[in-house]
């Protein structure tokens, strides 16, 4: 089986100013070193771009628009992924797998402790010594 990893996009992949008004559309440049995280990780692993973005508000359902919006901003400037998903809108993501990466705040730094922490996982998953995954 394939392994997998979710990556956010904004904040993680793309600039993101949490002042400005947030219409969905309107996305953010690539973080510097953002490609070459995506470039790493996916000669390891399915690239799946898991980001509240492409949800509709007031639905919850898949807004299409937003999502065409980003499959053309991600290949313009060459980030690999293998898929999109949208995940629910909330005010904080809790899970035991989840990886904290924050480029915009700690620069390249971030994707380095990040790809480091992720294969660690998956090294630890393929020795039986956690199954989660």
């Amino acid at each position: 089986m394939e392994k997998a990893v979710c990556i956010d996009l904004d904040g993680v992949l793309a600039s993101y100013d949490k002042s400005t008004p947030w219409d969905g559309l309107d996305i953010g440049k690539p973080i510097d070193g953002a490609k070459e995280f995506l470039d790493e990780l996916s000669k390891k692993y399915k690239v799946i771009i898991h980001t509240a973005r492409v949800t509709d508000e007031k639905t919850g359902e898949l807004h299409l628009g937003r999502y065409k919006k980003l499959v053309w901003w991600l290949n313009k400037h060459g980030l690999k992924f293998s898929r999109i998903e949208k995940k629910p809108i909330a005010v904080a993501y809790i899970d035991d797998h989840a990886i904290l990466c924050e480029p915009q705040i700690k620069g390249d730094k971030a994707f380095k402790k990040a790809t480091k922490t992720t294969n660690k996982y998956c090294k630890e998953y393929e020795e039986g010594k956690n199954r989660k995954i």
